[in-house]
């Protein structure tokens, strides 16, 4: 990675500045870092001299396996196919069948990928029963038989 002359002589200068003054305050001060920020470029140096001043690299060392194998995104698509489930559900069913966890934002992304349009909602009317929800106003008194009143 490649920093910019500009970087580079800043940070030798902290350097440079804390030797003299002997005192990371002081340093950090004139210089307007913090004291981790001069702590980590001083072990740098100590350990690998100039070319400790050059930024490194942030890039992981190794990456995750991914759950998003073929199998498994045919898997789960099949499941979508044949029982309209959602990525909440078809969390739950693998589970259950498989014994898989995925998160539901990775089947999100599946279905997503795969184009697979939302799931219909049903046309369900009332909230539990099926039945319309009657809503209870001043004037009318409550339907008997849907919940006790006391």
């Amino acid at each position: 990675m490649s920093d910019a002359p500009e970087t580079l002589k800043a940070r030798r200068i902290w350097i440079e500045t804390y030797r003299q003054t002997g005192s990371a305050g002081i340093t950090c001060r004139r210089c307007g870092i913090s004291r981790p920020t001069l702590r980590e470029w001083l072990r740098r140096v100590e350990a690998d001299g100039d070319c400790g001043l050059a930024s490194k690299s942030r890039r992981p060392h190794r990456l995750a396996d991914s759950t998003r194998t073929a199998e498994m995104t045919e898997r789960v698509l099949t499941l979508r196919r044949e029982r309209n489930l959602g990525s909440t559900r078809l969390q739950a069913e693998l589970l259950r069948l498989d014994g898989v966890h995925l998160s539901t934002s990775t089947l999100h992304r599946m279905l997503a990928d795969a184009a697979v349009k939302p799931t219909q909602r049903s046309n369900r009317t009332g909230a539990r029963s099926g039945r319309p929800c009657r809503r209870a106003t001043a004037a009318r008194a409550p339907v008997t038989g849907c919940r006790s009143t006391r």
